[in-house]
């Protein structure tokens, strides 16, 4: 049964290629490619896709000594084996740069992918079949690249542009979720670690969200704010303090002032 993606793009293809296209396009492209990295010669395989033989007879006969492409048919050769993975491994990520990633979006066979042409879908649902092509689908943007030769960790990302650009928006979706939990729901820095930087260092983890609060100039207006309507013994300075937060960021340069003047009266009767 088609998958919905499948049904999508069929629904898009002109009529007058619809019947040959449907009828034998995907066989032909999968079995033919399929047969080709398995070791037999490519014509022969894009023949016996078509028409199910290996060897078929010329449908005019030709002069003594031609042969047509169907007919010709060469041992395979063992080293030639690598060159011919790479290039279906190359063939089908070269095919597949229009797959985009939509999490509202997802069907059952394909995920969150969105393909940009019928013929993107086809070459994903080929290098699904491929255990030795080791294509993987970019956990960012949904593009297709080959891992053949890569050890160590997985790679999860195409490029170093859309690894960096995923820890970015990591970065600021902590950052936000640490701010939130700090103001509106009055956690502790420790409780915000623990939460979002488990598996870190505990003093990685807390200067990192000092760090983020001391610089966010939301804490700050709600802090001059509090300070404003309550006066010096403001709840809010106070967590911010037992906190560690920088104050000298946090305060602005007309609370900064006050806050001198009152530490000179306290000072003036002692000298």
């Amino acid at each position: 049964m088609a998958c919905a993606s499948e049904k999508r793009w069929q629904a898009t293809i002109p009529d007058e290629f619809d019947a040959g296209f449907r009828a034998c396009g995907k066989e032909l492209a999968v079995a033919g490619v399929a047969q080709a990295a398995r070791g037999v010669p490519l014509a022969s395989a894009l023949q016996s896709a078509a028409t199910g033989k290996r060897n078929a007879a010329p449908t005019q006969p030709g002069r003594p000594g031609d042969h047509t492409l169907t007919e010709t048919e060469l041992s395979f050769n063992e080293e030639d084996r690598p060159i011919l993975g790479l290039l279906c491994r190359t063939l089908a990520v070269a095919h597949m740069n229009d797959i985009q990633v939509d999490v509202f979006s997802t069907d059952e066979s394909t995920g969150p992918f969105v393909f940009g042409s019928y013929l993107s879908w086809l070459w994903y649902d080929f290098s699904l079949g491929i255990g030795q092509a080791r294509i993987h689908y970019c956990a960012r943007c949904g593009k297709g690249f080959s891992t053949a030769g890569h050890r160590g960790i997985e790679k999860r990302y195409c490029s170093d542009r859309c690894r960096e650009a995923a820890h970015n928006e990591r970065t600021a979706q902590s950052k936000a979720w640490a701010r939130r939990l700090f103001l509106q729901k009055e956690m502790s820095i420790d409780a915000i670690r623990k939460r979002l930087f488990a598996h870190e260092q505990k003093t990685t983890g807390s200067e990192r969200i000092k760090k983020w609060l001391s610089s966010w100039p939301d804490l700050k207006h709600a802090l001059d704010e509090d300070i404003q309507s309550k006066g010096w013994g403001s709840p809010l300075l106070a967590r911010c303090r037992k906190e560690g937060l920088d104050l000298d960021k946090l305060l602005s340069a007309k609370r900064k002032k006050e806050l001198a003047e009152l530490k000179k009266e306290k000072e003036g009767p002692h000298k």
